[in-house]
């Protein structure tokens, strides 16, 4: 009979065990996230989008200007390098039968540092879907920081398209002091497994100075900035988690309402339940 009245601590302890992993990854994402966003200020910067050299970030769901930074964009045949103003100058200067490699370069400016990337692709007639595999030529204050790693060109864009996946620009502001921060995905366009992919930041002072940070994605959640820098500038195939991925995905009944969440609070009633059942049993 004993036994019998135990059977509801049992089930809401065995409930609660079920529910402890997937509650605990998730607890510990949330305060991650939680110290890093309060330590941390990132915003993502966005180039040319539907006019070139507008520079801005991704206010609540509208753009806002950005003056402290500037964008100059040119296109290079040989050693004839243009500046261009408008896509329609660079749709034209592309349009050419003679399959002409060309460098397009974009020049960043900020507190008086010059960050410059560059790409070669092959001239003609783009759409959408157009990609083309090219290495980065970067250089900071004139100083080369290209490394080997091919990424994918979409030559039909000149904003964030143009490198999406591979390649974004943010600043980030720690105790009031900001810095301009370029992130790199190194480990090239083949598909590969996540365990396999690996990335470099580039953190640029004011005074010049550049830190370089290159880890793989096994070592990601070291320093939890990081996740947050590649998330937002989608330098990853898919979004990352600081230790897990347990928060990535789309909610639904099952996950996490049932379970976790729903079966942990069932399993809190039925230890409730159970041991109030065994107060009054050992009190009679």
């Amino acid at each position: 009979m004993k036994l019998i009245k135990l059977i509801p601590l049992l089930i809401g302890t065995m409930l609660l065990l079920l529910s402890a992993q997937p509650l605990f990854l998730m607890g510990q994402e949330m305060i991650i996230g939680s110290r890093v966003n309060r330590d941390f200020t990132f915003e993502h910067i966005y180039v040319n989008f539907m006019k070139l050299g507008k520079v801005e970030i991704l206010g609540r769901g509208a753009p806002i200007p950005v003056d402290r930074i500037s964008v100059e964009n040119y296109i290079a045949d040989g050693n004839d390098n243009k500046a261009i103003h408008t896509i329609e100058e660079y749709t034209d200067m592309n349009r050419r039968d003679d399959a002409t490699r060309l460098t397009y370069t974009r020049v960043y400016k900020w507190e008086g540092q010059t960050i410059e990337i560059a790409d070669q692709f092959q001239s003609g007639v783009f759409n959408e879907s157009s990609r083309e595999q090219a290495n980065l030529q970067m250089t900071i204050n004139h100083k080369d920081w290209s490394v080997e790693g091919p990424v994918l060109v979409r030559p039909n864009f000149l904003d964030d398209n143009r490198y999406h996946g591979y390649f974004g620009i943010m600043t980030v502001e720690e105790k009031g002091i900001e810095k301009f921060v370029v992130i790199q995905r190194i480990s090239g366009t083949a598909f590969t497994p996540d365990k396999n992919l690996s990335w470099r930041i580039l953190s640029v002072n004011s005074d010049g100075q550049v830190e370089e940070d290159r880890f793989t994605f096994d070592e990601l959640g070291e320093v939890p900035q990081r996740v947050n820098m590649i998330n937002l500038t989608s330098t990853s195939p898919s979004a990352v988690g600081y230790q897990s991925d347990i928060l990535l995905g789309w909610p639904s009944l099952i996950f996490p309402l049932a379970y976790p969440y729903g079966t942990a609070l069932v399993g809190l009633i039925f230890v409730v339940i159970g041991l109030v059942i065994g107060f009054r049993t050992f009190r009679e």
